[in-house]
């Protein structure tokens, strides 16, 4: 994971928090350090949900509108 690129770095933004809802099993988050790029810092934390697509037998990313809907997360 690695920072923006800086034409998008002032750019909106949202602040999002974990509620407490449940995700199902299916689901899964990975997360790490944002790391140097594009002659930005990094060094924030970046998260990634995917859900288990049984079709193909990997994980595909999940929307953050598909987040939101579904309470997972929500705006601070």
């Amino acid at each position: 994971m690695c920072s923006m690129y800086p034409d998008r770095a002032l750019g909106k933004y949202m602040e999002l928090i974990r509620t407490n809802a449940p995700m199902p099993d299916d689901m899964r988050v990975r997360f790490g350090e944002i790391a140097p790029a594009f002659e930005q810092p990094g060094g924030g934390m970046q998260y990634v949900f995917e859900e288990f697509n049984e079709n193909t037998g990997v994980f595909d990313m999940v929307s953050l509108e598909f987040l939101l809907g579904k309470d997972y997360l929500r705006k601070v």
